[in-house]
């Protein structure tokens, strides 16, 4: 039976400067920690990336399209404007919980600017999320003057704060710990919350 290899060393590098990262902002983490956290000799994070500044920026990309890439999997246009928002924006919300630092990640991106993180633009966020609200629009489910990049902030904003906002007090903290629906149901009823407030 093969023995199973470890991951790459630049994988292995990504993974343990994520969590350094997320954890003291690229100003706080040391390479030195991030090396040996992924058990690598400190000329090979060089030789991949060539300086922190290049490993932080490889591992804000490589976040960034993670959370695209899971996010646009499940966006179903075939159900009812606000029936597709909500699930659309469901996904974004499972998407957002199952990596908290990415949420981590952007806030201290966030702190010094956005300087790192990979240029966006708003006609990044999902074709089919736009159709879906247009079609909403158009037919008077969503009210016009809601703009969709209104109800897109409103959203990422409340969900991903609830993923480190929500820590904050112990008792929703042990909430989320011994129950996963809590999680899932705090999102749901924010998002519905949001975008009822977009109807007529």
């Amino acid at each position: 039976m093969p023995v199973p290899q470890p991951p790459p060393t630049r994988d292995r590098l990504l993974e343990a400067a994520t969590v350094e990262f997320a954890a003291h902002g690229v100003q706080g983490a040391r390479v030195q920690a991030i090396c040996k956290r992924a058990k690598v000799n400190e000329r090979m994070l060089y030789e991949h990336f060539g300086d922190k500044r290049g490993l932080y920026e490889a591992v804000l990309r490589a976040q960034w399209l993670a959370l695209a890439k899971n996010w646009t999997l499940e966006i179903d246009e075939t159900l009812s404007p606000y029936e597709g928002l909500c699930r659309a924006f469901g996904e974004l919300a499972r998407a957002l919980r199952t990596n908290p630092l990415f949420v981590r990640l952007s806030v201290h991106e966030a702190l010094t600017g956005w300087r790192h993180a990979p240029r966006a633009t708003l006609d990044a966020i999902p074709a089919p999320i736009r159709r879906i609200h247009a079609r909403g629009v158009k037919s008077g489910a969503f009210r016009r003057d809601v703009t969709f990049e209104t109800i897109y902030f409103a959203v990422v904003g409340a969900v991903g704060w609830q993923t480190i906002f929500g820590d904050r007090f112990a008792d929703v903290k042990r909430a989320r710990a011994r129950d996963r629906e809590f999680v899932e149901q705090q999102a749901t009823a924010t998002i519905a919350l949001i975008l009822r407030g977009a109807q007529p």
